[in-house]
């Protein structure tokens, strides 16, 4: 993850067609910076899920930073204050376990 930066919690916010909004979360043993990890989980969460309808927006957080850990200016500091947009996979291009 940029910086290093290392979480415990991994979360989604699944969004589906009729505007419903579920989110899901789990904690590690140990704190983590791996993506594979952190993608596998978020999956392993969207799986466990199953979303009865067609998912409208995905999102992935990772929560619960290592003390000592610098404070996230990152890209609102970059952009006046505006969080960055950053583009994803769209929820329909994921190979979900069926």
């Amino acid at each position: 993850m940029a910086r290093g930066r290392r979480g415990r919690t991994i979360g989604i916010k699944v969004r589906l067609d009729d505007f419903k909004t579920v989110t899901r979360a789990h904690t590690l043993a140990e704190a983590t910076c791996d993506v594979e990890l952190v993608t596998a989980e978020a999956m392993r969460l969207l799986a466990e899920y199953a979303p009865p309808r067609p998912v409208r927006l995905l999102g992935v957080r990772v929560a619960g930073l290592s003390a000592g850990d610098p404070p996230a200016a990152g890209p609102v500091a970059a952009t006046g204050g505006k969080p960055a947009r950053r583009e994803g996979a769209r929820a329909d291009q994921l190979a979900l376990p069926v």
